[in-house]
């Protein structure tokens, strides 16, 4: 785990030096997301490992089944609904409410990610990709960037 690279970190540094838009930026941008897929799915299983106290195919490949499905169906119902909402509450022209409303699909998601045993990491993870479908991107990131550059000084 220690290996792996702190996508914000990462993502923070290009966007400072002009180069997000480059294509070796999207090329770096894509090994990023599949490292953290892998780092999410060994989060699960090592904590299928840690709750069993053994390693079996079979509960594994359960474990594995149930990540699955429940990133499927996070990221259908998330894609149907959060983007509409957001841009339902964009239309509103208030950062405010904007900045409250995306915060709180975060903080919800990854509340709920918790309840079921997962790791934050995937509910962050999938919180982003779903919010990434959002027409207003650009004013959703621009009013986050503080909150964002303030929780990735604790990681």
């Amino acid at each position: 785990m220690l290996a792996i690279s702190s996508t914000t970190i990462i993502v923070k540094a290009l966007s400072e030096l002009g180069m997000k838009g480059k294509p070796f930026a999207q090329l770096i941008f894509g090994i990023l997301i599949v490292e953290d897929i892998l780092a999410i799915a060994m989060l699960v299983l090592l904590s299928g490992i840690v709750q069993t106290g053994s390693v079996s195919a079979g509960v594994e490949f359960i474990t594995l089944g149930k990540l699955l499905l429940f990133m499927t169906v996070s990221m259908v119902v998330g894609v149907l609904i959060v983007p509409r909402a957001l841009d339902y509450v964009a239309k509103a022209k208030s950062d405010e409410m904007l900045l409250v409303t995306a915060l709180g699909f975060c903080f919800g998601v990854c509340l709920l990610v918790v309840k079921l045993d997962y790791s934050i990491a995937l509910g962050a993870f999938l919180i982003g990709a779903i919010m990434a479908e959002s027409r207003n991107l650009q004013r959703i990131e621009h009013l986050i960037a503080p909150v964002r550059d303030m929780f990735s000084a604790f990681s």
